[in-house]
């Protein structure tokens, strides 16, 4: 691994960047797929085959989370985290970084400020 730190920092935003732009597709796929099945539990008349049908979907939608987890644990996190353990950063990265979207933003426009 031959970068130096503005490549390792740039690299570990990209991620970082894509990290969350995954959980918050997968979240918003989470609501509108519970919403619809929740509101549509209730119109439908009660038989096995439909509490059946409801069961597999559930336990389907908890595998396709376990595996949303551990494919964002493979693709970003462990590379992240070798990023941070190679890279020499300042404190304030660490800090806005651990803020999420507000502190991405919040480190560009400081990045920005300071170029000034």
């Amino acid at each position: 691994m031959n970068l130096n730190n503005s490549e390792l920092k740039s690299e570990f935003l990209k991620l970082l960047l894509n990290l969350m732009i995954s959980i918050f597709a997968a979240i918003i796929v989470i609501i509108l797929g519970s919403k619809k099945l929740i509101t549509s539990l209730t119109k439908l008349p009660d038989s096995f085959s439909l509490i059946f049908s409801y069961s597999a979907t559930f336990i389907f939608s908890m595998f396709g989370l376990v595996l949303f987890v551990y494919l964002l644990n493979e693709l970003f996190l462990k590379r992240m985290l070798e990023i941070l353990d190679v890279g020499k950063f300042s404190t304030r990265f660490y800090i806005l970084t651990s803020l999420g979207p507000v502190g991405l933003i919040s480190l560009s426009v400081l990045s920005v400020i300071e170029t000034l």
